[in-house]
């Protein structure tokens, strides 16, 4: 079981204290020329969920700088989005790149490092990020994370939710640490 420290209750709840992430640069997201909506990270403590979008250029190719954006929607609240502080980025949802070509990124994230995610933009346009559900390819759609308070809070169990992508089928896979 992953104990993670005692944290100060924020208006998002609670943030998860691990490995580094990558710095984003908070406004260069306004020139991507597309932004498509790829997974979102949920947690048992309130509503709240950060949101994961790859930015792609205007030839449909990965942003090379910043070819990924993650922000919260406060559903806990009025639903509006905000964005992560410094720290949040460093130590819980942030990522860092394993590799960018112009159509495949694969990156590893800091609060789910177990498995690499890897986006790709297919010849249309299309984008959606693939990890591993039960040893298959999957469409990851959703990461759940339960937590349990004891003492300090610590993850009880990780949820990924994805589509296999040779059947369609929905898939859900429980990682207990």
């Amino acid at each position: 079981m992953v104990v993670l420290p005692r944290t100060k209750l924020s208006r998002r709840g609670f943030s998860l204290s691990v490995a580094a992430g990558l710095t984003l640069g908070s406004t260069s997201w306004a020139r991507a020329a597309r932004r498509c909506q790829l997974f979102v990270i949920a947690r048992s403590l309130n509503a709240n969920v950060v949101h994961y979008e790859a930015r792609l250029d205007a030839a449909n190719a990965l942003e090379r700088e910043h070819p990924l954006l993650a922000y919260w929607v406060m559903l806990a609240e009025d639903g509006r989005r905000e964005d992560m502080s410094w720290f949040e980025r460093q130590f819980a949802y942030g990522w860092s790149v394993v590799s960018l070509e112009p159509y495949r990124l694969e990156l590893s994230l800091t609060a789910f490092p177990q498995r690499n995610v890897v986006i790709r933009v297919d010849t249309a346009g299309g984008v959606r990020a693939e990890v591993r559900i039960l040893g298959r390819a999957a469409a990851l759609q959703r990461i759940f994370v339960q937590l349990a308070e004891t003492g300090g809070l610590s993850v009880r169990y990780i949820d990924l939710f994805g589509t296999d992508l040779a059947s369609g089928r929905a898939l859900r896979e429980r990682l207990e640490p």
